[in-house]
């Protein structure tokens, strides 16, 4: 545009030269003329500057929103990929039009071979039906969401929503492996089960059956046994055991109490010598597995074991077995593997109680050579003496012990039996409460502890003294909060999925 207007400006201009050369009488009119013309050309030029400049300036942002809108939509594809539940979208047929990995790997079926179903087509036997009868409201309008659970395993949501870009609406469809929700719920009943029964048991003997009894009914296994070692440390055999009274599973657990078990021979064995979890996912299979006759009689067809760690050594097995062939998940061998820590610190603790209540000879004994840390103290909660177990455990001297230390824990302990309702320590003495309390040591380290007391009764049955014993319990407080910060995660990721879901049309 400049030089157009530059040529039509140069063009006047020897024009009007012309013309005053030939006819000066109108050199000055045409000159006025030529101004005019000129301004005219001048604004001409600057405005279609300025809706070039705009047109740019347009063009530059829509290429700039264009560009973050892809960049949006990267993210919430990434996001929708990632999530936790399968996801995809559907015609208001049932028929799917866009499918995620998530919702691949759920239903078994690549993303090329689920483009080609429906949602009936995913459902199996009478749930067919069910979800055919869905999709007829969903067409007719009748719903505009529609849940329920296909297969026993998938729980499903289809939602109907406007197409801003087709007359017809389409259907938002989530499906959520209910299965994997169920099974760490279990693992977490379970597991508060068997706490619950370790904190209010003092023995061994009759703690165990219930024990193996959580692990069957919330787990799902048909009998269980704990198998421990024998005196002479060289071989297992099964002391404890359990099933839902079932005379064949009763005759199998009655031909394993007969079975001496090698380090190392056997599915117990391995366990027993490896030191962590193992399974046999066929016992036909299992050549060396015992008693394999009586097992197939029982119709067992799998078993996992996994170690009882006392002061980090296997002094224990747990068998679970079940007439499924089933083989253990992710999840439940990491649970599994702590539960068999905290048994085994359970089992500890109860012998050590136990031998405290012998005699003050072993009580001695015991209390020094313990590995849990034991306090003796007076009737005020003062301190009188401390084992070398708990001076080494939060490694302080004895007299920083009993002036500095043992004050600060037991206002801890006042301070976490109170936010949970507990009474405080001195009169909570003797009702077989424990707390854990965060402390520190000398060297600065914080340390899960947990404290139990236990009356020591003179000849006459009066108390005497007051034992407590402090446990570091560190190592499972913190796999216990990682595992339930992961199921709270999930179920986060899930209550926002479904509040995404409940914001279509109802």
């Amino acid at each position: 545009m400049p030089l157009a207007f530059a040529a039509a400006a140069l063009a006047a201009i020897l024009g009007v030269i012309d013309a005053a050369a030939t006819q000066p009488v109108y050199a000055f009119p045409i000159f006025i003329g030529l101004v005019v013309f000129a301004a005219v050309l001048a604004g001409v030029a600057v405005a279609t500057s300025e809706l070039m400049r705009q047109s740019r300036f347009a063009a530059g942002a829509a290429e700039r929103r264009v560009e973050e809108l892809a960049a949006s939509e990267r993210r919430l594809r990434a996001t929708i990929e990632s999530a936790g539940v399968g996801l995809g979208t559907a015609d208001i047929q049932g028929k799917f039009v866009q499918v995620t990995e998530r919702l691949s790997a759920i239903l078994g079926r690549g993303r090329d071979e689920l483009l080609d179903v429906s949602l009936i087509d995913i459902a199996a036997g009478e749930d067919r039906t069910a979800v055919a009868s869905a999709l007829a409201m969903l067409q007719n309008g009748d719903v505009t969401r529609w849940e329920g659970e296909i297969n026993g395993t998938l729980g499903v949501v289809v939602a109907r929503l406007p197409n801003t870009v087709a007359a017809e609406p389409i259907l938002l469809v989530q499906v959520t492996d209910v299965a994997a929700r169920r099974r760490a719920e279990a693992l977490r009943d379970c597991m508060a089960t068997v706490r619950q029964v370790t904190v209010g048991a003092t023995t061994v003997d009759p703690a165990m059956p219930q024990v193996l009894r959580a692990f069957c009914n919330h787990l799902g296994w048909s009998a269980a046994q704990h198998w421990v070692l024998e005196a002479d440390r060289g071989s297992m055999r099964a002391r404890h055991a359990w099933n839902a009274a079932d005379a064949t599973l009763e005759g199998f657990l009655h031909a394993s109490r007969g079975v001496v078990v090698a380090e190392g021979s056997g599915l117990v064995g391995r366990v027993w010598k490896a030191g962590v979890l193992a399974a046999e996912g066929n016992l036909e299979d299992a050549a060396d597995y015992r008693p394999g006759a009586a097992a197939r009689s029982a119709g067992l067809r799998s078993a996992l074991a996994f170690p009882v760690v006392k002061g980090g050594d296997v002094v224990g097995v747990i068998e679970l077995l079940s007439r499924d062939a089933r083989m253990p998940q992710e999840e439940e061998v990491a649970v599994l593997a702590g539960a068999g820590v905290e048994i085994g610190q359970f089992i500890l603790r109860a012998e050590t109680s136990q031998a405290l209540r012998r005699s003050e000879a072993d009580h001695r004994a015991i209390y020094e050579r313990s590995p849990i840390g034991i306090a003796r103290i007076g009737n005020g909660g003062e301190m009188l003496e401390a084992n070398p177990a708990l001076l080494h455990m939060l490694e302080h001297d004895a007299e920083t012990m009993r002036d500095t230390a043992w004050p600060e824990l037991l206002r801890a302990y006042d301070q976490a039996a109170a936010r949970l309702h507990k009474a405080p320590f001195l009169a909570g003495i003797g009702d077989g409460s424990m707390v854990q309390v965060r402390a520190a040591t000398g060297a600065g380290n914080w340390l899960w502890l947990q404290l139990s007391a236990t009356t020591i009764p003179d000849p006459r049955g009066a108390p005497e003294h007051v034992l407590v014993m402090v446990e570091d319990v560190t190592v499972v407080r913190e796999t216990s909060d990682q595992l339930a910060e992961a199921l709270e995660a999930a179920r986060e990721a899930n209550s926002n999925l479904e509040k995404l879901d409940h914001t279509g049309p109802r």
